[in-house]
């Protein structure tokens, strides 16, 4: 478990009894894609902001640059909610093109205190 709140790192399932949001992922190309209100995201703990694909947002004059190149990208306002409970308001990163199928953007762990992966039973249990 990834505790953010305490900057605290520990292993095993005794780490998350009785915490948080249990959510089963699927993986797409080795990544950990959750189901939201969003679409399906990709569990990212590199990215820092909210990115949402295939969306038009406001003045898209921004540039994101990455390995696979750059893109022009807005912003618009976004809800996550997961399994009926919210985790995050704000301003996302808007991307009017999609550079992948099978996935509506990149969820960073920063909306989260904590954050538990299982991938040998295909699980995430977020708080």
């Amino acid at each position: 478990m990834l505790d953010l709140r305490r900057h605290r790192l520990e292993f095993g399932a005794r780490a998350v009894e009785g915490r948080g949001t249990r959510i089963p992922f699927r993986n797409v190309n080795g990544r950990s894609v959750v189901s939201t209100s969003l679409g399906s995201l990709v569990l990212d703990s590199g990215a820092h902001y909210m990115i949402r694909f295939g969306v038009r947002g406001t003045e898209d004059n921004r540039e994101i640059v990455s390995t696979t190149g750059s893109v022009r990208a807005g912003t618009i306002f976004s809800r996550l909610d997961i399994q009926s409970r919210t985790f995050w308001r704000g301003e996302a990163v808007a991307v009017p093109e999609s550079p992948e199928t099978g996935v509506q953007g990149l969820l960073p762990i920063s909306p989260f205190k904590s954050i538990y992966v299982s991938n040998s039973e295909n699980y995430v249990v977020v708080d």
